[in-house]
């Protein structure tokens, strides 16, 4: 099953050290998410052997795409051996952006534990390239597992979705491409606005008072 959507979102960045009260700030303004209101979120991301996504992102181009294969904790598959997850092409043209999802269902145990150099990922990307028609670089490959927990919320006034994102992180690594250490923690804290249409959050400047900066992160 594939969905396609464009995607209103806000990024801010700050310190770890405004986690708590980015937190308690959001719990005063918002509600938790009903369904999933903390987890883990993993992600293998693909890229070619020079890196051209990431340097297309920390350069600022126009034109901009990353594709990855991400599951969360808690697992929504009932079946105790399997996940669900998803493989993300985003794509990014100045401002407007646009993302196709696909769900999979994959063997837990491997998805959780197989080095990335098990081919069982160029398999994934080559099932993905051949219902994307051409959207996905030719010479890309997994690279790095990014992990972190994420805080839902919900505000009701204007259906907009809220998350912050902490512990973020580096775990497997292709040790083909990114040699080194892994399990490396990233300090900053992530605070990230989804909406349905362009809103105005009239909260957002008390974000930016306690140390929280516009800024696209990913």
């Amino acid at each position: 099953m594939r969905m396609e959507r464009y995607l209103p979102e806000a990024k801010m960045t700050g310190s770890v050290t405004v986690r708590n009260k980015a937190l308690a700030l959001l719990d005063y303004f918002c509600e938790p998410d009903p369904v999933y209101p903390e987890g883990e979120v993993h992600s293998v991301y693909y890229d070619t052997p020079c890196q051209d996504a990431y340097h297309d992102k920390a350069n600022g181009d126009f034109l901009k795409s990353k594709a990855r294969l991400r599951w969360y904790a808690p697992d929504i598959s009932e079946d105790p051996t399997q996940s669900t997850a998803f493989f993300e092409l985003k794509r990014r043209a100045g401002g407007g952006r646009r993302k196709t999802r696909s769900k999979l269902s994959l063997e837990r145990q491997w998805l959780h534990s197989a080095p990335l150099e098990d081919p069982g990922f160029m398999d994934i990307l080559d099932e993905q390239r051949a219902e994307l028609a051409g959207e996905l670089n030719a010479d890309l490959f997994p690279m790095a597992v990014i992990k972190y927990t994420r805080f839902r919320y919900i505000y009701p006034p204007l259906a907009v979705r809220v998350a912050v994102d902490t512990h973020i992180g580096s775990g497997r690594v292709h040790s083909g491409f990114l040699p080194g250490a892994t399990d490396v923690e990233i300090p900053i804290t992530v605070f990230e606005i989804k909406s349905e249409k362009p809103c105005e959050v009239p909260w957002l400047h008390e974000m930016f008072k306690i140390g929280f900066r516009s800024r696209s992160f990913s």
